[in-house]
C-alpha cells in the first residue's frame, strides 16, 4: 500500500499555460500623430471579455474616456477608438478571462501627438480568493470520497456495500461536491469581476458565469452530483447491478467536467483527456485512502487483508495512470529546472512535494504492517491527513499560474522598461516635517517601497513607530498592511499590489518626542 503514495507525487493533476499577451497595438509608450482607429491586444489562446474590463484613461485629466465596446475576434481583442480623441497621453487597463477561466490582468500606454511613458507591467493571471481556493479543496474531497468509496465497496469489499460508515461516507462525499459546486459556480462571478466574494448572489455576475464554458461545466457537474444522489441516497442501492453501472458512468462523467473548469479547459481533446484520467485515478486512490480510514475508527465489520489487497491491485493501476499524466504535465509546464524555485507555482510544487515525502514515510509503515499481516490503521490516518494537506496544495496549484512560456517573452521584455521605473509620493508631516516614499516597480508586479523621513529642519526624522496601509477605493479594497521594516536611516518594504488602479496610502509615524502623526498620498498602480 505504501508504494501508492507515489502517485501523489503528480496529484497536482495536469495544469496547462494560461493564456499570455504577445502584442498590442499600439505598443506600449508608442507615439502616434493621430488617434488610432482601434487598439487590438494579441494574446496566444481564446480570451474571453468582462463587463467593464477594458479601460481607457486620460493621463493627462486621470479621467476615464467615454469608448465603444470592443469585440474578440479569436484571441484578438479588437476595441475602437473615439475619432476625436484629442492629443495626450493615455492608458489602456484590460482584464480578460483566460480560456481556462482564470481571470488575467495588465496595462499599456500610447501618446497622440505627445510622450508617453511607459507604463506596462508584466501581465498578470489573478490568484483566486481564500472562499475559491476552499471551495476547490471541498470539490476535490467530494469528488474523492465518491469516487474512492464507490471503487472500494464495489470492487474490493463488497459486504460494504450495505455498510452503514461506507454508506455515510458515499453520502458526505455527495453532499460535499453538491455545495462545492453549487459555491464555485457562484463565486466565478466574483473571482472574475475582481469584486468582493459577497456579491455572490448578483444576478448580473450569475448570468454572466452561467453562459461561459465554465459556467456550463460547473452546471453540469451539479446536475449529475444530483443525479447520482438521487440514484445512490438509499441504503441498500448499491447491491442493485443497474444502479452499480450507473455509479460507475458517473463517476466517470463527473471527473470529465473538471477538465472543463480549469487549466485544461484552454486545451484540445488529448489534453483534456489527460486531465480527466488523472483526476479519476487521483480521487478512485484518495477516496479509497479514506474509506479505509473510516472504516478504522467506526465498530462493526471491518475490511478484512484481503479487501485491502484488493484495493492495493487497483490502486497500482491508478498511480501508473497519475505518474504518466502527471510527467506530461510537468514537460508541458516547466521549460527549465530552475523554475521550480524561480517561479511561485515551482515554489509551490516544492512545498507540496515535502508534504508528499512526509506522506510516503507513514505509506512505508503501512506496508511494512500489511507484510505482517496486520492491517495499518494508525499509519493510514496519518496517510489521509497528509493526502488532505496535498488536495489543499492541488486547489492553490490550479489557481496559480505556471511559469511563463516563451511566447510571452517578447511582452515581458517590452514591459521592462517600465517596471524599472519608480513615483516618488511626498507626504507632509506638518510641523513635524514630511516623508518621501519612493515606490520601484509601480505595477502589479512585486514593488519595492523606500521611506525616508525628515524632520523640520531638515535632519533624519528618527521614528520609533512607522505604519503604512494601502486601500483602492474603486474596488473597495483594503486596508492592506504594506511590512516596512528599519533600514539605516529609512524603512523598506517589499509589496505586491493586486489590482491596477489610484491607491490611497495612510502613513503613521511616531517617534519618541511627538505624538503619531498620520499623513496619506495617492498611489497610481498600472
Amino acid at each position: 500500500m505504501g508504494c501508492l503514495l507515489v502517485g501523489q507525487i503528480v496529484l497536482a493533476g495536469p495544469v496547462f499555460a494560461h493564456a499570455e499577451l504577445v502584442s498590442t497595438t499600439p505598443t506600449d509608450g508608442q507615439r502616434l500623430q493621430q488617434p488610432p482607429a482601434e487598439v487590438t491586444l494579441t494574446f496566444t489562446e481564446q480570451v474571453g471579455l468582462i463587463e467593464d474590463s477594458v479601460r481607457l484613461v486620460d493621463l493627462g485629466t486621470e479621467e476615464e474616456v467615454t469608448t465603444p465596446e470592443p469585440t474578440i475576434d479569436e484571441n484578438v481583442v479588437h476595441w475602437p477608438m473615439p475619432a476625436d480623441l484629442p492629443r495626450g497621453a493615455y492608458l489602456v487597463s484590460w482584464r480578460v478571462t483566460s480560456g481556462d477561466t482564470h481571470p488575467i490582468a495588465g496595462g499599456f500606454s500610447f501618446g497622440i501627438g505627445a510622450e508617453a511613458e511607459a507604463e506596462a507591467s508584466e501581465p498578470i493571471v489573478l490568484n483566486g480568493s481564500w472562499q475559491v481556493i476552499t471551495a476547490r479543496w471541498v470539490g476535490y474531497l467530494g469528488f474523492a470520497a465518491v469516487a474512492g468509496t464507490l471503487v472500494f465497496a464495489v470492487v474490493c469489499w463488497p459486504p460494504g456495500r450495505s455498510h452503514v460508515r461506507v454508506r455515510q461516507l458515499l453520502n458526505a462525499g455527495l453532499l460535499a461536491g453538491i455545495v462545492a459546486t453549487l459555491v464555485g459556480l457562484l463565486l466565478q462571478g466574483p473571482y472574475v469581476a475582481g469584486v468582493s466574494a459577497t456579491r455572490l448572489l448578483s444576478p448580473d455576475l450569475m448570468a454572466d458565469t452561467a453562459h461561459t464554458a465554465f459556467g456550463g461545466w460547473m452546471q453540469l457537474r451539479l446536475y449529475l452530483y444530483l443525479a447520482l444522489a438521487a440514484v445512490l441516497w438509499g441504503v441498500a442501492s448499491l447491491q442493485l447491478s443497474l444502479n452499480r453501472w450507473i455509479a460507475g458512468l458517473g463517476v466517470v462523467a463527473l471527473a470529465i467536467t473538471f477538465s472543463g473548469t480549469g487549466h485544461a479547459a484552454a486545451s484540445g481533446f488529448g489534453e483534456r483527456a489527460v486531465n480527466s484520467v488523472h483526476m479519476l485515478c487521483a480521487g478512485i486512490w484518495v477516496g479509497g485512502l479514506a474509506t479505509g480510514v473510516v472504516l478504522a475508527t467506526g465498530k462493526g465489520d471491518r475490511p478484512s487483508l484481503a479487501a485491502f489487497g484488493r484495493f492495493s491491485r487497483v490502486a497500482m493501476f491508478a498511480v501508473l495512470a497519475l505518474v504518466l499524466t502527471g510527467t506530461i504535465s510537468s514537460l508541458v509546464q516547466l521549460d527549465a529546472f530552475d523554475q521550480l524555485w524561480q517561479s511561485r507555482y515551482g515554489q509551490l510544487l516544492l512545498a507540496k512535494l515535502v508534504l508528499v515525502i512526509a506522506a510516503l514515510t507513514g505509506a512505508l509503515v503501512s506496508r511494512g504492517m500489511l507484510q505482517r499481516s496486520q492491517l495499518p490503521w494508525g499509519p493510514l490516518r496519518f496517510e489521509a491527513g497528509a493526502t488532505a494537506v496535498v488536495l489543499g496544495a492541488t486547489a492553490l496549484l490550479t489557481l496559480t499560474a505556471p511559469p511563463a512560456s516563451v511566447a510571452s517573452e517578447t511582452a515581458g521584455q517590452r514591459s521592462s522598461d517600465a517596471t524599472s521605473s519608480a513615483i516618488e509620493v511626498s507626504l507632509s508631516l506638518e510641523q513635524y516635517g514630511s516623508g518621501s516614499l519612493v515606490v520601484t516597480d509601480p505595477t502589479t508586479a512585486d514593488s519595492t517601497l523606500r521611506l525616508q523621513l525628515v524632520d523640520a529642519d531638515g535632519g533624519t526624522l528618527r521614528a520609533t513607530s512607522v505604519t503604512l496601509k494601502a486601500t483602492l477605493p474603486a474596488r473597495d479594497l483594503g486596508p492592506l498592511d504594506v511590512g516596512l521594516t528599519q533600514q539605516g536611516a529609512g524603512w523598506v518594504g517589499d509589496f505586491t499590489f493586486p489590482f491596477s488602479g489610484r491607491w490611497t496610502l495612510a502613513l503613521s509615524v511616531g517617534t519618541k518626542d511627538m505624538p503619531a502623526v498620520v499623513t496619506g498620498g495617492t498611489l497610481d498602480i498600472s
